[in-house]
């Protein structure tokens, strides 16, 4: 019996093997050396062997068109995944693997060499356990358990995101090895873009691929079988750098690395879209030929999240409060978790424009800081080609409208004013390069309907019902108005707001059941989207505010004043208050009752 393969990733890799004196994998490696052994320059042992089947179990042919692809040094998508039905077993029997294929014409393995050794320049070998024993690992359950602690975490374990997986599938992925690739991967400031990069680099190590790590000082260069420690790069003529050299670059700018030829090899960079000076160097890297592919790093689900937790113990108790309100982004959520995320959140408004909050952030834009990176993060999912902007939490989006409206309340009115024109108003934020810009404008109702309780006026009023006991839209009986305006106060909790008829709005969104509240007269809740519903600890909170204040007043805009009803629970009496703006107040009335 004869054995045909080819070497992939190499011209005119083909061979012909007589296998009727062979027994095992192991000795079938040693004469595949034997044929080629002008390009197989590593022992036999590390040549690795995959199953030529397709997908649908039939052996490869010599007549399917992607054989000639192969010869000529190309990769297919359909050899792509046959090369993940490697033969592990060096002592398997050839009888047993390859016994029941047909003998004519067909490619029975496909092979693949450790790259031929390229050393030049000032190096040594690398002393540093981590990346000695980095190719030795493997993953199990989902992780890479380390010997030693990874740079930058000090951590032992690396979760695998199936994001991870995916991104660098694409990434690595190379129709023509002999061609060089670019790769941007970006994505929210703290994601995990570095860490990543670790993972990328796992995987060409364990694929015996060339890969040169700029990430670290000094350089670090694996030759597909020892890591070396680089003084001095190699000169640009050197036949070191061609396309099958993989470079790590972690937030830097490739195009001005001191003797490092960005033409002569192939560049995976991570980095945030952040503004200059990284919007500069990002500019030059997009502009290279060829275009380099862009992908996003998702940030974290609350399920990922949940698998890192245990490495990092003095976060067990809050990280899933801060991920609430901070986000899935782990620098964050689990490593500067002696910042409250309020304060965090805080100062990040301070430091943005509003232009800066009804931006998107992008690839490119010189708005992408660092402060609102905190505030607005990048949504994306597979194949993470696109991505779009989206708040953090609602935590971040009412302290955003809140500093906003301290900051120009005369631009917030307008955004409140704009609603009128959305055509879906506030029953939903609809997806798209305006989401940033609905969602703030829906938020600025919020302190627009402080600043109108506080400076006073006669609004209409009714009691509410529930759905199936509302009066019909005709029936006036339960509409009125009432003259209200109160003096304003921020406290720390409703402790230290229990003054009658004094206007009290918590510091801290979210840390009392009630949006505002008044002793006396009632609680506030500002219906800004569908979740609406009443908070747990309401009643309780309404009966603190005396006999006269036991209700809770829904402060509603026009478009959703006479269509709104009782929430549960219904012992709570509740009332709806229109808070206009009074350029298109009678527009709106004609359009309720349209609806109705």
């Amino acid at each position: 019996m004869k054995i045909a393969g080819v070497l992939v990733g190499v011209k005119r890799g083909g061979f012909v093997v007589d296998v009727e004196e062979i027994k095992t994998v192991r000795e079938l490696k040693q004469a595949i050396k034997k044929k080629k052994w002008d390009t197989v320059w590593d022992e036999a042992e590390r040549l690795r062997l995959f199953v030529a089947k397709k997908s649908d179990g039939l052996w490869l042919s010599e007549e399917d068109p992607d054989v000639a692809e192969i010869l000529n040094g190309m990769i297919p998508e359909q050899v792509e995944d046959m090369l993940e039905q490697q033969i592990e077993d060096s002592n398997a029997i050839v009888g047993a693997v390859f016994g029941n294929a047909p003998t004519e014409q067909t490619i029975h393995v496909l092979a693949k060499a450790a790259p031929k050794k390229v050393l030049a320049g000032s190096y040594i070998r690398c002393q540093r356990d981590f990346f000695k024993h980095l190719s030795s690992i493997d993953e199990v359950d989902g992780r890479l358990r380390f010997q030693f602690e990874m740079p930058l975490t000090r951590a032992r374990e690396l979760y695998v995101r199936s994001s991870y997986k995916e991104i660098a599938d694409q990434a690595l992925k190379k129709r023509n090895p002999s061609r060089r690739k670019y790769v941007l991967v970006t994505g929210t400031a703290g994601n995990g873009k570095s860490v990543f990069l670790y993972y990328v680099l796992w995987r060409l190590m364990k694929d015996m691929k060339r890969v040169l790590i700029l990430t670290r000082q000094p350089p670090l260069y694996f030759d597909g079988t020892w890591v070396w420690e680089y003084r001095d790069l190699p000169s640009s003529f050197d036949p070191f750098w061609s396309p099958d050299l993989w470079c790590l670059v972690d937030s830097a700018d490739p195009t001005r690395i001191a003797g490092f030829p960005i033409d002569g090899c192939s560049i995976v960079l991570v980095s945030a879209p952040a503004a200059s000076p990284q919007r500069d160097y990002i500019h030059r890297f997009r502009k290279l030929a060829p275009t380099p592919d862009l992908l996003y790093m998702p940030v974290w689900t609350k399920e990922e999240l949940m698998e890192i937790a245990p490495l990092f113990p003095k976060a067990k108790d809050v990280w899933e409060h801060r991920f609430e309100c901070l986000g899935g982004i782990p620098r964050f959520v689990f490593q500067d978790i002696f910042t409250d995320p309020y304060q965090l959140l805080l100062e990040a408004c301070y430091g943005c424009l509003i232009d800066d909050c009804i931006s998107p952030v992008y690839v490119g834009s010189d708005r992408n800081t660092y402060a609102k990176q905190k505030l607005i993060h990048l949504k994306t999912e597979a194949p993470y080609k696109k991505a779009e902007s989206y708040y953090a939490s609602v935590l971040a989006l009412k302290l955003v409208a809140r500093v906003m409206w301290q900051r120009d309340s005369t631009r917030m009115k307008s955004f409140v004013e704009a609603i009128h024109y959305l055509q879906r108003g506030m029953r939903e934020i609809v997806d798209g390069p305006e989401k940033i810009y609905r969602s703030l404008c829906m938020y600025a109702f919020e302190p627009y309907a402080l600043y109108m309780l506080q400076c006073g006026g006669t609004f209409k009023y009714r009691r509410l019902f529930s759905g199936n006991k509302r009066p019909l839209p005709d029936n006036e009986e339960d509409e009125n108005s009432i003259s209200v305006g109160f003096i304003r106060e921020m406290v720390e909790s409703m402790d230290d707001g229990l003054n009658e008829y004094q206007l009290y709005e918590p510091k801290r969104p979210n840390c009392a059941p009630l949006d505002a509240w008044v002793p006396g007269f009632g609680g506030f809740r500002f219906v800004l989207d569908s979740a609406d519903d009443i908070k747990p600890g309401t009643a309780e909170a309404l009966k603190r505010l005396g006999p006269d204040g036991n209700c809770l007043y829904f402060l509603l805009p026009p478009i959703r004043y006479k269509t709104f009803t009782k929430r549960t629970p219904h012992t709570i009496e509740q009332f709806a208050i229109c808070i206009p703006w009074h350029a298109h107040e009678e527009e709106y009335e004609e359009e309720d009752q349209d609806s109705d």
